[in-house]
């Protein structure tokens, strides 16, 4: 199977609950179709790999928050890694990240897997930017930067059965102009750097200028000025 760059693929999904694991699949590459009966569990697990992947705003079900963790076997371009996230009805909860394969991140030791917040910080990257640099995508710079995460991309690939009738970008407030188009860009693969930098700058222009404009209209009036 031809690996176009950025590619990734989900290898293998775990779901554990305490020690047990009560889910344990692998997939192969190309199309994995998943079938069972009305409330088997189907699209628990289809939050489960969005979840892992760095998903927000899941709407879990009761069965789903019994369980403890979700670990995903991915391949970023080729290279082999696994996410593993905390379950629970929580946003911005941490990514762990081991560079290797599942069978091994299983009985590796606590030091051995990396720890990434859902928000990067000045010392720390966030888990969006570790996914990036190893899918090789190029990071947005300036404002943009800060809120484009995996979550973003996501909601646009992974639309869950309750949001067929609901806008895609669910349960958040709608992203400006800029980053929605950002995200359409990192998807199609021509996102430009140079482009969304003058973007941003002239968003920053325009708030100023509105600033000054509504200055001008407000300014208290000086006698004998005639405006001019």
């Amino acid at each position: 199977m031809a690996i176009f760059e950025p590619t990734l693929r989900v290898a293998r999904l775990v779901v554990l609950q305490g020690q047990r694991v009560v889910f344990d699949e692998k997939f192969l590459p190309g199309v994995n179709i998943i079938r069972g009966e009305n409330s088997s569990g189907k699209t628990s697990i289809m939050d489960f790999i969005a979840f892992v992947l760095g998903a927000e705003s899941i709407r879990w079900k009761p069965e789903a928050l019994r369980c403890s963790q979700v670990l995903a076997e991915v391949s970023l371009n080729g290279k082999v890694a696994c996410f593993r996230r905390e379950v629970a009805d929580a946003h911005s909860i941490p990514t762990y990240v081991y560079w290797g394969a599942l069978e091994s991140a299983l009985v590796a030791a606590v030091h051995q897997w990396e720890s990434f917040p859902f928000r990067r910080s000045e010392k720390l990257l966030s888990s969006s930017q570790v996914a990036f640099n190893a899918l090789n995508i190029p990071q947005a710079q300036g404002d943009g930067a800060s809120n484009l995460t995996m979550h973003q991309i996501l909601r646009v690939l992974y639309a869950d059965q309750p949001s067929v009738h609901s806008p895609i970008f669910r349960l958040d407030r709608f992203d400006n102009a800029i980053i929605r188009a950002t995200v359409g860009w990192y998807l199609t693969g021509i996102y430009d750097d140079n482009l969304l930098e003058a973007q941003l700058r002239m968003r920053e222009l325009g708030k100023e200028l509105e600033k000054l404009g509504s200055e001008l209209v407000n300014r208290p009036e000086i006698p004998g000025d005639s405006g001019l």
